[in-house]
This record gives structure tokens, sequence and C-alpha cells, in this order.
């Protein structure tokens, strides 16, 4: 797998550049740990951005009655009262975020690459997973190819527009993670299970239209001959 080069679960890598490097180390010690009578899996790291295991894990198990797996999150006073307060005041006041994150045991709202999760999670409509196809209703499909063999998954999203509200619904979102064969995802997000063609009335998502990034560009030129849409 390579060599781990921070000893922090929020901050894993590997030599390889893997996608999830956290989740991957993780799946490879859980088989070890069967073989061994009550194995117990201990994971401590500051908090960092709000994706990976340990947020995963506080996530879903953080504050919850009777959970069997236990997350434990205390600043580092709580947990060694021999640091100088001082010395944690300066960190406040030289990286208010950093040091919420080291000394306070926040996750950080300050990296998100795009959209906060937060944002993206007011948007979403508990216990919703997907929205069946609707009659009359016009659909756009929206793809983000890759290549397969790096970092990036292959998503496709497909939504409308809310007439009464003005509102732009997702109703369905697809994603293969690498390594994958891009010509096989492809054909399986464009099968008639999926995105069904305007003039195919039998089937179920009626799309107008299949947008797609350029991301992958290279892939799409080698198979489509052109790279753009």
């Amino acid at each position: 797998m390579g060599t781990t080069r921070e000893g922090e679960a929020a901050f894993f890598t590997t030599d390889e550049g893997s996608a999830s490097p956290d989740a991957e180390i993780v799946k490879a010690i859980k088989p070890a740990m069967s073989t061994i009578p009550n194995a117990m899996l201990l994971v401590a790291s500051s908090p960092y951005a709000k994706r990976g295991i340990l947020y995963e894990a506080y996530r879903d198990h953080f504050g919850k009655e009777g959970d069997p797996t236990l997350v434990w999150q205390a600043d580092t006073r709580t947990m060694n009262p021999s640091v100088p307060q001082s010395e944690i005041d300066e960190a406040y006041a030289a990286d208010p975020a950093s040091a919420s994150a080291e000394f306070g045991a926040q996750f950080r709202n300050d990296i998100e690459s795009y959209i906060s999760l937060d944002a993206v999670l007011a948007c979403v409509s508990d216990g919703i997973y997907e929205r069946p196809a609707e009659r009359g209703v016009t659909y756009s499909a929206f793809l983000d190819p890759a290549g397969g063999s790096g970092q990036d998954s292959y998503t496709l999203a497909i939504g409308h527009l809310d007439a009464p509200t003005g509102m732009a619904i997702v109703d369905c979102i697809r994603e293969a993670k690498p390594p994958f064969s891009p010509e096989e995802t492809t054909a399986r997000h464009a099968s008639r299970r999926l995105i069904r063609p305007a003039f195919v009335r039998r089937l179920a998502f009626i799309c107008d239209s299949v947008i797609s990034a350029r991301r992958g560009v290279k892939w799409q030129k080698n198979n489509a001959g052109s790279g753009k849409r």
C-alpha cells in the first residue's frame, strides 16, 4: 500500500496517492482483527476537514445512546490540563480556524473546496435517496466523467426544474469510484434503466439533454472522436 506519511487519521496519505487512503488502511486492518478475539480498533486524531473516516464516524455515531461505536470529542485542556492556556490563546490569535481544530477538537469549515457540507445538507430532504421519474416532467442529465485509473469518480446527476417553486431538484445521483472502466460506466449510465431518450416513452427518466463536463476529455476524444459535449 505504500508508506503512511502522517500519523493522524484525518491526514492519512499513501505513496500511490489513492483517493481514500484512510478508508483503505482501515479496510486492510479489519480482516486481521477478525482473527483476534475481542480486538478493538482505536483511531485518534485532531479533526480536519468534514470528510474521511474520522468525520464519518463522528457524523454517524457521536452522541448516540447505545451505539456500539464510541466517538470521543474533547478539547485539549479537557484531555490534558497541563497544556498552558496561554499557548492555546496564542494559537487562536494567530490562526483561529487551525486552533479550533488542533486545540478545540472542531472540524474545520474554512477548507471546503467549493460548497460547504453544511450548505449541501441544508438542501437535502431527509429520508429521500432517489425520486422516481414522473410523466410529463422534462429531465436533464449532467455528467462529470473520469478515466477510471486516477483518483476522480465518474458521476452522474439527473434533475429537473420544479415549475411551482422555480427550484432545481436533483432526482438521481450515481457515482463510480476508481478503479473502473469508463466505457462500461458510460454504458451503464446511458442504459435504458437510467437515462432515457426523449423518444422512448415507455422508459422512466426522459432526458431532453445530457451535459458533460470537459474533465476526462482525453478519454472522450479517444472514444467519441470529440472533446466537446
